[in-house]
């Protein structure tokens, strides 16, 4: 996979900060932006594109950002099986689930590889996990992996008849590094709300550590907008 970035110490000077506020209660990851911590923080708009808006807190482990995004349709399947009569045989509709990507690297140049976090409406989300990934590399030389560890969904074949239609995808629980983000979403009213966490120090060599002192580089999409995380200087 290919991905053009911005230069880290180029986005330093040019990209809007968004601060994220200290928290004493943590939400419930569940999509539900009713949460006592996120009705005191507004959102911010960082796109016009599918009025792209977030929120973001921290604890003293972790950090939580929230999501949310115009979509008209709650596309929660990618491809299922559909059974052939003339084929006999079970091939995939066109299907495409919602998702989101997120990635995240370091202001400052570093070794240290950069991580990406993707939410999929159908695969992941009823799982409660995002997949977790890391890049490396620059400019169009982007190389990404899975992180270490078992992915929170798997794909199935049917050989024989069992059903037209049969879900592709099914969920299990992430192991390894692969279980460091947590992530969930609802769609209501043509809006999904997204909301993830994660510990700002995994211990995990595949994993960025989040600096809200510095601040941290995200960018949401392929080629979508970027933004610098900062936590509010404390009074």
């Amino acid at each position: 996979m290919l991905l053009s970035f911005l230069s880290p110490i180029a986005a330093k000077e040019k990209l809007p900060v968004i601060f994220s506020e200290k928290i004493e209660t943590p939400p419930l990851i569940d999509g539900n932006p009713q949460d006592n911590c996120w009705k005191s923080i507004p959102f911010t708009q960082v796109s016009t594109e599918k009025d792209l808006n977030i929120k973001v807190c921290h604890d003293d482990k972790n950090i939580y950002v929230m999501l949310s995004f115009t979509a008209p349709q709650e596309l929660r399947h990618q491809g299922r099986w559909q059974w052939d009569k003339g084929l006999n045989a079970y091939l995939t509709e066109n299907e495409k689930e919602e998702n989101m990507h997120v990635f995240i690297f370091p202001i400052i140049s570093s070794e240290k590889p950069g991580d990406l976090w993707i939410w999929r409406a159908g695969r992941t989300d009823p799982s409660g996990f995002a997949e977790d990934l890391y890049f490396y590399g620059k400019d169009k030389n982007i190389i990404i992996n899975y992180d270490s560890g078992a992915i929170c969904w798997y794909s199935r074949y049917f050989g024989k008849f069992a059903g037209e239609k049969l879900p592709r995808f099914f969920q299990r629980t992430p192991t390894g590094s692969a279980a460091d983000v947590r992530a969930r979403g609802k769609w209501s009213d043509g809006k999904w709300v997204l909301e993830f966490t994660r510990k700002l120090k995994t211990g995990n060599n595949d994993d960025l550590d989040i600096d809200l002192n510095d601040g941290t580089l995200m960018r949401f999409s392929e080629n979508g907008t970027s933004i610098i995380l900062r936590k509010r200087a404390e009074k």
